[in-house]
Order: C-alpha cells, then structure tokens, then sequence
C-alpha cells in the first residue's frame, strides 16, 4: 500500500528548484533514518514534479525507484502532478523526458512534438536522448 502527497521544500528533499510543486509516493507504513538530519524521514518509492519554464506549465520530473517500478506507482504519481495542474486552471502540460519514458507519457495521454539530445548542464559533455511531449488538459 502506498500514498501519494504533495510536499514543501522544507519536508524532505534539499536542493529543489525554486517555483516547484514536488509530489512524493512512499509506502503507507515504512519510514527510514535520514542520516543526514538524524530524522524520520519516508522511504520514497518515487518523485515527480511540476513548474513554470517562461510561460509554460511543465512536467519536471518523473521518477521510480528501480525496485518499485512495475506497480502503477509512475500512474498514481503522475495523475497527482497532473491533477494538481488542473487545479491550477492549466490547460496545456508539457514534457521534455527521456526517449526512455516515450511510450509511458503517450499512453497518459501526451503527443510528441520532436526527439533531440539533450546536455546535462551539471555534466557536460553527457548527452542523453530526449523528446518534447505536450498533453491538452482543457475540458472537453
């Protein structure tokens, strides 16, 4: 059994981008010690995340933990950052994901504008294959 739920900067993770919405999913029961701050912390099975690029709404991230992949654990996440921007009064989500995560953001509903490389900017030099995404969330 698992939750999802929305989070602040303050509640667990450290070096988030400012302007961000961060959703994590964890296990209903498990708790870890964060050897860090010596705290109770959630044993997080995955992250998502949602922002402003200029004056898109983007879907930030979207990960898994490897060994909670295959659960339905990227659905619930996703649906809670999707969710969150409807109720922002978002009418289009955009994605620049990895070619990996294709097929996924498809069957949520996404379409494929174009596929590029992408330079991770804290690691130069590491390419990594990438495609633009967009999904309209105005009522029908």
């Amino acid at each position: 059994m698992y939750g999802v739920r929305h989070v602040t900067r303050r509640d667990t993770l450290k070096k988030w981008g400012e302007g961000e919405v961060y959703f994590i999913i964890e296990p209903v029961h498990e708790r870890v010690i964060d050897t860090v701050d010596h705290g109770i912390v959630p044993y997080i099975l995955g992250i998502g995340s949602y922002a402003m690029q200029g004056d898109e709404h983007h879907l930030q991230m979207l990960y898994i933990r490897p060994e909670a992949q295959g659960q339905g654990i990227a659905r619930a996440l996703y649906n809670a950052v999707e969710n969150y921007a409807r109720g922002q009064g978002v009418k289009t989500l955009h994605i620049d994901g990895s070619f990996a995560g294709k097929a996924f953001y498809e069957a949520m509903g996404h379409r494929a504008l174009c596929e590029y490389d992408h330079e991770f900017k804290r690691h130069p030099g590491k390419i990594m294959r990438a495609v633009k995404m967009v999904k309209d969330l105005s009522p029908h």
